[in-house]
Formats: C-alpha cells, sequence, structure tokens
C-alpha cells in the first residue's frame, strides 16, 4: 500500500468516528419495547439495537464494542467522536498548532499564534 493510500486511509477512518450517528445503531423512543398487559399489548418507552446486517460500513466502523450482560442488558460503545474530530482538524490546519505568549515594547502581553501548516502528502511543511 503506497504512503498516499495509507493516509487516505487514516483519513476516512477518522472521518467515519468523527461523522458517526447513534441513530444508525439503536433506536429509541416511546413505542419500541412491547408489553402485554390485561388490555392487549402496549407499547412502552425503550432502546432497541439495529440488526448489524443494515449497518453501513462507516458506522460499523464507528463502534468500539458491544456487549450484552446476561440478563439481556446490551450496552454500545462508540469510539471518541471528540479525538477523531480534533484529529481531523488537525490534519486540515484547521486550528492553530502552536501559541506563544510575546511581550510588547511598553510590557503588555500579547498573544501571537503561530499556524504551522503541512503541505499535503510528503512535501516540505512550512509555516505562516
Amino acid at each position: 500500500m503506497a504512503n498516499d493510500d495509507k493516509i487516505d486511509r487514516v483519513e476516512l477512518e477518522l472521518a467515519r468516528i468523527a461523522f458517526s450517528d447513534m441513530r444508525k445503531i439503536v433506536r429509541w423512543g416511546p413505542d419500541i419495547a412491547k408489553k402485554e398487559t390485561l388490555d392487549g399489548i402496549e407499547g412502552v418507552p425503550g432502546v432497541e439495537l439495529l440488526p448489524s446486517d443494515t449497518m453501513d460500513d462507516a458506522t460499523a466502523a464507528s463502534i468500539q464494542s458491544i456487549s450484552q450482560t446476561a440478563d439481556g442488558r446490551i450496552t454500545v460503545k462508540l469510539h471518541d467522536k471528540s479525538s477523531a474530530l480534533i484529529n481531523l482538524g488537525k490534519h486540515y490546519g484547521m486550528w492553530p498548532s502552536k501559541i506563544a505568549a510575546i511581550s510588547t515594547d511598553d510590557g503588555e502581553a500579547v498573544t501571537q499564534i503561530e499556524r504551522v501548516i503541512f503541505v499535503e502528502k510528503g512535501r516540505k511543511k512550512s509555516e505562516d
């Protein structure tokens, strides 16, 4: 696999995590579960795991783990969206990577932001 392909693959995996949507994994609402009563069957609030064969690749990639206890409790854990968003933002140069405090001649503190931009795919890095 060429280096460019590896970069593209990492970017794709980060995007799958960063833009994941829990509604593609579970559904919830007032009538998800059914309960038998004296008057018949009625809907009650609940949460339902959607079938894995209906999930697209991006949704499946966003899942870190799914487990079920002996009493039926299901836990779905997604990969960390915040980290994925931060890493994608850094990749695209969306925020400063260096912040330095400097002083002006009159002693007033000023914050100077330097952005380091990594020019895409193997070329030299440059600074703004």
